[in-house]
């Protein structure tokens, strides 16, 4: 217990750290919330955004965020296009916490734990709404006016720390971190605040097309999880009573929306994304998403989407035999689909029947253009030493958007067995470049120097890389005498 209240204690100093780190950006905004121009507001939110997306707290998988965009979109056109004070952006988050939330500027984050324990789309939309209503009524700035004796600074470096710490409001009230920080951690809504912008949740949501018994249902479901949970910036813990809630809720559709024939789905790719999400995060434990997905499939017993996740959990428990039943009946279901395709392709290939997994992931590739189907697909083509096939694989792939360093090494050996030594060590060297190995990179870069033709437009690149590698090592040494000495 000892040992988890230092480690609490340290992640707060470290989101304090953190947070000050955006003071000096923020230096030329003016110290007053009650002065701030929208533009100002928008550039606040943006630096928070930007902030946690380098310390890597959002998730950047191109269907997931894709899906949640399109969803928040289809919220936002619902509204008065008079009253949008900024351009909506959508994020979703790495976070178990079943919440999401709005920062200034109009800036919309999703955590994965809501996006993970909606039973429907509607459910989604309905949280998602009422943030979007929150902005569109201004909720957060007229909070922040309310504080203009804090600077702007101090409230922006409070929140992005709170963000990406985590849950630290407990740990910075108990030990006075800042005073200043504490107070931002008392902003509340209102109640007033909440139920108007749940109001205006609902009318978005029906305009939608969405069954607006979905928001007080998703309430009463989820009230044991504490839906707005202190994960979240302060300001998000004033939430009315759920009963409450409910109660205004359910008394607004009797009366306002009773004729509303609203739908569960309408884009129709939750399940994918929560499965994609659960699969790839590596938030859960192997053993707690089989549980999500048994429950899942026995409320949607044909959905291929929760077999493919009951699959990977069985084969990263170790229960292959189950894994391939559980993947073949989700191919039954969805022959055609990409994505499990591919999922179905890598289980292949790691349990060793490389001409099957190449037979799948090839479908895959050819049902959509996927960078980690084809990575995938060229591990499985080195394993049967089918060079050419690599090549022709990367034909025309831009080097400077790899995603996947391995495709620098799967390259490279293609190119050594073809006779194109240069060639081959220039990709090595790309290869220990992207996977943060500086001196090895600039080793290969070299020797390609060498062994390139004099005309070859690689060269000029190489050069440079040289350069920027050499620079880098010789800091990295200057640094390592201190960093010793620290140890110490």
């Amino acid at each position: 217990m000892e040992k988890q209240k230092l480690h609490a204690f340290w992640k707060a100093l470290l989101a304090i750290a953190l947070g000050i780190a955006l003071l000096t950006s923020m230096a030329a905004i003016s110290p007053a919330w009650a002065s701030l121009s929208l533009n100002e507001e928008r550039e606040i939110g943006r630096q928070i955004y930007q902030r946690l997306e380098k310390e890597g707290k959002l998730i950047k998988n191109e269907k997931v965020t894709s899906y949640i965009d399109e969803l928040g979109k289809l919220i936002v056109a619902q509204t008065e296009e008079r009253e949008r004070f900024f351009e909506f952006d959508f994020s979703v988050l790495k976070s178990p916490s079943i919440n999401a939330f709005a920062t200034p500027g109009g800036f919309i984050y999703v955590n994965l734990g809501l996006l993970t324990a909606v039973d429907n789309e509607a459910e989604l939309a309905g949280v998602i709404a009422h943030e979007i209503a929150h902005v569109m009524h201004r909720h957060i700035a007229s909070l922040l006016q309310k504080k203009s004796r804090l600077s702007i600074a101090t409230i922006v470096a409070s929140l992005a720390g709170l963000l990406i710490a985590g849950d630290i409001s407990g740990i910075a009230v108990a030990t006075g971190l800042a005073s200043a920080t504490s107070q931002t951690l008392n902003l509340k809504y209102s109640r007033e605040h909440e139920e108007e912008a749940d109001r205006t949740a609902l009318r978005y949501l029906v305009a939608a097309g969405y069954d607006p018994s979905t928001m007080p249902s998703f309430l009463k479901r989820n009230n044991k999880f504490a839906t707005y949970s202190s994960t979240l910036p302060s300001y998000m813990l004033s939430h009315p009573e759920t009963i409450a809630r409910m109660a205004y809720l359910e008394n607004a559709i009797l009366t306002q929306y009773k004729d509303s024939q609203g739908k569960d789905d309408i884009l129709g790719r939750l399940p994918k994304i929560q499965s994609l999400l659960l699969m790839s995060t590596g938030i859960s434990e192997p053993s707690n998403n089989l549980r999500y997905f048994q429950e899942r499939l026995s409320k949607y017993p044909a959905n291929p989407y929760f077999k493919m996740g009951i699959a990977d959990a069985y084969f990263r428990m170790g229960q292959n035999d189950k894994a391939q039943s559980y993947y073949e009946s989700a191919f039954r279901e969805a022959p055609d689909d990409s994505d499990i395709l591919r999922e179905f392709g890598i289980f292949k290939y790691r349990i060793g029947k490389n001409e099957e997994a190449i037979f799948y992931l090839q479908a895959s590739l050819n049902a959509q253009n996927d960078a980690l189907t084809k990575m995938h697909l060229g591990q499985a083509l080195l394993q049967k030493k089918e060079f050419t096939g690599i090549l022709n694989l990367y034909a025309n792939f831009d080097e400077e958007a790899v995603e996947y360093p391995e495709i620098f090494n799967q390259l490279a050996l293609a190119q050594e067995h073809i006779g194109a030594l240069g060639v081959s060590h220039y990709y090595l060297g790309a290869y220990f470049e992207h996977t943060g190995k500086p001196e090895a990179a600039l080793l290969h870069y070299e020797r390609a120097s060498s062994l390139l033709s004099a005309g070859d437009k690689r060269l000029g690149k190489i050069s440079e890389k040289m350069a920027k590698l050499t620079q880098e090592i010789r800091q990295n040494r200057r640094q390592k005498p201190s960093q010793q000495r620290l140890t110490i």
